[in-house]
């Protein structure tokens, strides 16, 4: 599952910091009720946000994570604000799966320093 293609593993190009993704999980859900509880006139406020979530979701990769540099990280940003935008509760679960496999990369990375393996 972590194969390695120039030096990078799978987990930490599909990845996205675990605190991005638990944000991000919470703001498609409450856009989710919204969007249920006004029979979609929040339609107009999902964009914006989407927008501001995928250059949230850019800077905290960014920082948060050594392995990526600007473009992945801007990369990752995109692909959540979009999947944020889609007025449907469907895409957390995507945002589920890829908070989870930046966890694992962290906690792989933790481990494999702290015992020495880099």
């Amino acid at each position: 599952m972590t194969r390695r293609a120039g030096g990078i593993s799978l987990l930490s190009l599909i990845g996205i910091h675990p605190a991005a993704a638990a944000g991000v999980l919470a703001i498609d859900w409450m856009l989710f009720g919204a969007l249920v509880g006004t029979l979609g006139a929040v339609l107009l406020v999902s964009i914006p946000v989407g927008i501001v979530l995928a250059i949230a979701v850019t800077l905290i990769q960014h920082r948060g994570s050594p392995q990526d540099d600007l473009g992945l990280a801007a990369g990752k940003g995109i692909l959540v604000g979009l999947v944020t935008a889609i007025p449907t509760a469907l895409p957390a679960v995507a945002t589920l799966g890829l908070g989870t496999a930046g966890a694992i990369q962290m906690f792989r990375d933790r481990t494999g320093r702290s015992q020495g393996e880099d």
